[in-house]
Parts: structure tokens; C-alpha cells; sequence
């Protein structure tokens, strides 16, 4: 987020071949977080397609999420209820339910999941 298309440095280039007017590329984007300097928010890209003779393109933001689906057991099996959680980038809390789950939709990729466990 906050790149110039015209200044910055693209984070891959891709080449696909024109095939009636139309060309297709498939691309997967793979997030390696910085351990030491994690995300706080998701992070957003967008991409620029040209071809000889016709104008750059710019696309939309992209926004990149991730989703976190756990099911909270102790080393013994047991189902732990109602544990208390921390996700470390967002700062967000909450609690699994009744039967150990937690999920959360649209996270922040390589987030990390913190319990508060009772002693």
C-alpha cells in the first residue's frame, strides 16, 4: 500500500502471451511475515498489466487475509472451554467456546494465537 506504479519496483513481473486480445497469468503470493517486525494490519498490493501498443493498467487494491479455525485441547485430550485468547498483531481478544473453538475470518496473515491458561 502507498506504492507508485510508475517509481517502485514490482514485487514480480509475469509475462503471459497475447492470445486474441486477452492474455491470462496466475500468480500466488506467498507472505513470509518478519518475525521480528510483525504486520499490525493486512497488507494490501494492487498490479499494473501493459502490452505493446495499449495503455498501463492499474487494478483495484488487493487486500490479503487470512482465517484462523483451532480447536483448543490440552496434552491430555481434554477440551479446553472458554479459554482466553490474545491474536498478537491485531491486539484483538476473545474467548473459545463452549466446545474449544475459535475462529476468526479476515486476520492478518501469520498471525499469531496467545492463550491465557489457568493454573
Amino acid at each position: 500500500e502507498g506504492a507508485d506504479p510508475k517509481k517502485d519496483q514490482p514485487v514480480q513481473k509475469l509475462y503471459g502471451r497475447n492470445e486474441g486480445g486477452k492474455s491470462e497469468v496466475e500468480w500466488e503470493f506467498k507472505h513470509i511475515e518478519d518475525p521480528n517486525n510483525p504486520s499490525t494490519k493486512s497488507p494490501k498490493y494492487f498490479y499494473t498489466a501493459e502490452s505493446f501498443g495499449c495503455p498501463q493498467v492499474t487494478a483495484g487494491t488487493i487486500e490479503f487475509g487470512a482465517e484462523i479455525d483451532l480447536k483448543c485441547k490440552n496434552a491430555f485430550e481434554t477440551i479446553m472451554k472458554k479459554t482466553d485468547y490474545t491474536l498478537e498483531n491485531a491486539g484483538n481478544t476473545g474467548k473459545a467456546d463452549k466446545n474449544g473453538i475459535i475462529q476468526k475470518k479476515d486476520t492478518i496473515p501469520s498471525e499469531r494465537v496467545k492463550f491465557k491458561l489457568k493454573k
